[in-house]
């Protein structure tokens, strides 16, 4: 004698899916992304650029705080007067930093489109120019502040939003002289 077969009810039909309750209008929640490290630290990446028309001469940096899905959490775009391109290369990498830091720190990511700076940063060069030294010691208290500091040269194609926000405040500098 045959057994009769039982029908299963499959999760795509209606009566296998459950009704969801919908919710308020006014419902927005704030998404928080979760930390990716155990110790619940955050990682973040920090693009940052200095412009200056003339060397020295008008000057001004952006920097670009990027959280772990890749979304922009922080910006820096300041005007500084007259400086030359090294000194506001250094600049806008403490100014980011700065951003990052008071973001609650964690793991920090440095990219700079700078090669001196990064050297420098990665003691395979000498600060030697005197005017950068104080720039660079101020770099090396922020970077003790993160659990984790890595440095990296990116080429200028790579640092496109730390250089659009450093040229907007400098052509803010240029329409305020005009």
């Amino acid at each position: 004698m045959r057994r009769p077969t039982r029908r299963r009810s499959s999760p795509t039909k209606p009566s296998a899916v459950r009704r969801q309750i919908p919710l308020p209008a006014d419902h927005n929640p704030i998404p928080v992304p979760k930390p990716l490290n155990p110790d619940g630290t955050r990682r973040w990446l920090v693009y940052a650029d200095g412009a200056s028309r003339g060397n020295p001469g008008p000057a001004s940096i952006g920097a670009a705080v990027f959280d772990e899905r890749g979304q922009e959490v922080a910006r820096v775009s300041r005007r500084l007067g007259r400086a030359t391109n090294n000194e506001v290369e250094y600049q806008a990498a403490i100014a980011g930093l700065e951003a990052a830091l008071g973001l609650g720190g964690g793991e920090v990511e440095l990219r700079m489109d700078s090669q001196l700076i990064v050297r420098q940063l990665e003691f395979r060069y000498k600060v030697r120019n005197p005017r950068l030294i104080p720039f660079f010691n101020r770099l090396l208290e922020l970077k003790r502040q993160f659990s984790v500091f890595a440095v990296k040269h990116v080429p200028r194609e790579q640092n496109t939003r730390a250089d659009e926000l450093a040229n907007l405040a400098l052509d803010r500098l240029e329409d305020d002289t005009a």
